[in-house]
């Protein structure tokens, strides 16, 4: 039986108003007026849907974004941290200088030990550094900071080893006896004092306190963990001295028995193009692979020396660089963004961006050709990748975003290839006062937004 005209017309109807119905996500616990929501349509070049566009919110670790643009833009993909040594024979002196290189870690640093050697240096009398990159005091605490001696604390400096941070690791033994210790970083810059005993079950009571004792780092123990945690427990303590946590294990590594305290100084680049001595420049990997790993795994500590990096490099001055990353921002969007550093971090009342102003960003990267595949190849994809590697959502392989959260917050930003096929940009902003822990509201939105598009 044919079907009659009239309902062939009301169906066809019916599934237009299907295709066209507003979306309406499901908030979860989150209030609508806590919400901030903007998907673009990239092949139509508009907004398929926007709620609370152009109201400000704490976008944490989303600043990033903006972090990763002006990096590319004004040092470039290939730019290196360099670190510069010089030895004088005759006075069996290290000299030691670099603006700052935030990816420098203990294997590295052996490396460097190791080249040394090669070249001929044997014994170290004595160091000068010069760490003033920064400042007079060589090193400041991160924004945000609590004064304590968690990692997320750990100073900026030009002479960073490890993020400025110690990992320990427990281990428990049998119940009633002390739990086994160990400091991830060898050397004797560490003192390690205090025990964790081992009691039955998952318990992981252990507290860690990290003081400065005369510029070497003093960790104190104690607390319980469970028999049941095979695998241990992981926890990060700042460093206190960097620039002297660096020298010590960099003496470890050159086999020197005796410490060697550094001298600060400032010293002019041409000591280390001098032809009587040993010289040795060491480079970091390239802009490009740092910043994959910044947001790869949301650093801050990155964040803000990349951020030092550029107004060394166009200003002459590590504080000038907060004004470069906000200069271009504003010569992308219009808008001068409310931030108070690279990384995103610090409390509820800062960092205040818009929706719109994070798809107005996106949407000036993605239509830059030159630029366009290195910004989004920095973003770790859904289900495969650092902070977005647990999602089991449909929308699994089909998303690189950048992931920001603080407590009662959570954002996330980046491309998605939707349900449909289509590509868009997404913005997602969460800031409730009822739930300290929003990834799963935030996964619930997402997954809809796949879904609906």
């Amino acid at each position: 039986m044919r079907t009659p005209l009239f309902l062939l017309s009301l169906l066809s109807c019916l599934t237009v108003a299907a295709q066209t119905a507003p979306f309406a996500p499901d908030l979860g616990i989150v209030a609508p007026e806590d919400a901030g929501i903007v998907v673009y349509d990239i092949a139509a070049k508009k907004e398929a849907f926007a709620h609370n566009r152009d109201k400000e919110f704490p976008y944490a670790s989303n600043v990033k974004l903006i972090t990763t643009g002006a990096a590319l833009k004004h040092l470039g993909r290939n730019y290196t941290f360099k670190t510069r040594f010089y030895y004088k024979p005759e006075t069996a002196t290290l000299y030691m200088k670099t603006q700052g290189d935030p990816t420098m870690v203990m294997e590295e640093l052996w490396l460097v030990a190791n080249e040394l050697k090669n070249r001929g240096v044997k014994y170290i009398a004595r160091v000068v550094a010069d760490d003033y990159a920064y400042g007079e005091k060589g090193s400041i605490p991160m924004a945000g900071s609590d004064g304590t001696g968690r990692a997320y604390n750990a100073y900026l400096s030009p002479f960073a080893l490890n993020y400025n941070s110690v990992e320990l690791v427990f281990l428990p033994g049998k119940e009633g006896e002390k739990a086994q210790v160990f400091i991830s970083t060898p050397g004797r810059h560490f003192i390690l004092e205090g025990e964790v005993m081992t009691v039955k079950g998952k318990e992981k009571k252990v507290e860690i306190l990290s003081e400065n004792t005369d510029g070497r780092t003093k960790l104190t123990v104690s607390g319980t963990i469970g028999t049941e945690l095979k695998e241990g427990l992981r926890k990060e303590r700042k460093i206190w001295d960097p620039l002297r946590h660096y020298t010590d294990l960099l003496m470890y590594f050159m086999f020197q028995a005796k410490d060697v305290v550094p001298d600060r100084a400032r010293l002019d680049d041409s000591l280390f193009d001098a032809a009587d001595g040993i010289r040795y420049t060491h480079e970091s990997r390239e802009l490009f692979l740092i910043l994959t790993y910044m947001n790869r795994w949301s650093t801050n500590f990155i964040a803000d020396a990349i951020m030092y990096a550029i107004g060394i490099e166009k200003k002459k001055d590590h504080r000038a660089g907060l004004a470069v990353l906000k200069q271009y921002a504003k010569e992308l969007t219009g808008v001068e963004p409310n931030i108070i550093n690279a990384c995103g971090l610090g409390t509820v009342a800062q960092n205040l961006l818009t929706p719109g102003f994070i798809i107005d960003l996106m949407k000036k990267e993605y239509g830059n050709p030159f630029a366009m595949p290195d910004y989004f190849a920095t973003l770790p994809v859904a289900g495969e990748e650092g902070t977005m590697k647990k999602i089991k959502a449909d929308y699994k392989h089909e998303a690189r975003f950048k992931t920001g959260s603080l407590s009662f917050v959570t954002a996330v930003s980046g491309l998605m290839r939707a349900k449909s096929g289509r590509v868009y940009l997404v913005t997602l902003v969460l800031n409730s006062k009822k739930k300290a822990y929003l990834v799963p509201d935030r996964d619930l939105v997402l997954d809809q937004i796949w879904q609906a598009f």
